[in-house]
């Protein structure tokens, strides 16, 4: 399993990558993350605390964007429980 964090979209609510106004599939927005889907990886992503949510963002706060990417990886994880044990951690920009 691969959670992958998100670059800086701005700290705004809309901002959040679940409140993009063009959704479109994963696959087409990032060839990085359709090469590790095509390779078999499930692939999840955050919009981290407060972003799309009530609450503050904490932007550039390790603590709790990391607790964010590995939240994805346990709601994932209750979603379909077959999903592997093993985690890779990346991410690009803020998400780094």
């Amino acid at each position: 399993m691969v959670t992958w964090g998100h670059g800086t979209t701005g700290i705004g609510d809309g901002c959040a990558p679940t409140r993009n106004d063009n959704p479109q599939d994963v696959t087409t927005i990032d060839p990085l993350l359709q090469r590790w889907i095509a390779a078999g990886y499930a692939v999840v992503r955050t919009d981290y605390e407060g972003l799309g949510t009530p609450g503050t963002h904490p932007y550039l706060i390790g603590r709790p964007e990391g607790r964010a990417m590995l939240d994805a990886v346990r709601a994932a994880r209750r979603f379909d429980p077959a999903l592997s044990n093993r985690v890779i951690i990346t991410g690009h920009s803020q998400g780094a």
